[in-house]
This record gives structure tokens, sequence and C-alpha cells, in this order.
């Protein structure tokens, strides 16, 4: 699938010693996007009323007095709809360790909780609706 012109990617960096998958910056319509992305996983809906991304983020271990760490270090991939016809923004109420988007159809999202779609025992789906998204504001999607 051809890159949409409203979708670009920046800094692309190796991540997790893996040689893969590939992280960056992720822009939307030439505004930068908060985190970071799994570069070129993402779907369009065949109406193209939907952009779905694989966002990135890392949460750190907690800190207690600024002395002891504890928790650990977490992946937390999220899937991200655009309602391109909205202009509105939804995040995953569930957090994946690994994520790979593999299709849309309607409102129901075919994922691999890895990073690749090699595994059939890593396949799910998710439908996109109040009870697994949230909506976000704008202003939580870009910086």
């Amino acid at each position: 699938m051809e890159r949409p012109a409203k979708i670009k990617y920046t800094d692309e960096q190796e991540s997790f010693g893996m040689s893969g998958p590939y992280l960056a910056n992720c822009y939307l319509f030439d505004k930068k996007l908060k985190h970071r992305f799994l570069v070129d996983n993402y779907l369009i809906s065949v109406d193209n009323n939907y952009l779905v991304l694989n966002r990135f983020y890392t949460t750190k271990p907690k800190k207690v007095f600024g002395l002891f760490s504890f928790g650990g270090t977490k992946r937390d991939f999220r899937i991200i709809v655009c309602d391109l016809n909205a202009n509105e923004f939804y995040i995953s109420k569930q957090s994946y360790s690994a994520l790979y988007l593999q299709e849309i159809k309607e409102k129901t999202i075919t994922i691999y909780q890895a990073f690749h779609n090699k595994l059939p025992e890593y396949k799910m789906t998710t439908v996109f609706s109040e009870a697994t998204f949230d909506k976000v504001g704008v202003e939580e999607v870009f910086e």
C-alpha cells in the first residue's frame, strides 16, 4: 500500500535492539503527533473514513522519594483511530506490549500481538466502539 500524502515519518530508528521494528516520529497533515509510531504500520478503511495508526509509548519505572524505582519500563502500544470526516481521534483502552495492525473492515480491526503477521496464534480482533476506545482531544494527539 502506498503511503498517503497525509502521513509522514521522520527520524526512523531501530527499536529494542532486535533489528526492528522501526519506530519514528509521525506527522499527520503536516502536524507532529505525540509519541512515536511503528513505521508504515497504518490502515485506511475502504470508505476512507478512518485512518488507524500504531502508537508507541514507554512508561518509566515509578520512583519513591526520588530514590527507589519499581515497576520496570513497559512498552505501551496503542491503536489510534482518526475519524477523517469528523476530525476526531480515539485511542484504544487496551495497551499491548507488541502490536501489528493487519486490516480494518467496517469497524473491526484485525491485529497481531507481535510486530508482524506471521504467527496466527497472536492474531485477534478489536471492534472500534465506545467500549474499546476513548475519544481524545486534539491536544492529546498532536504536539
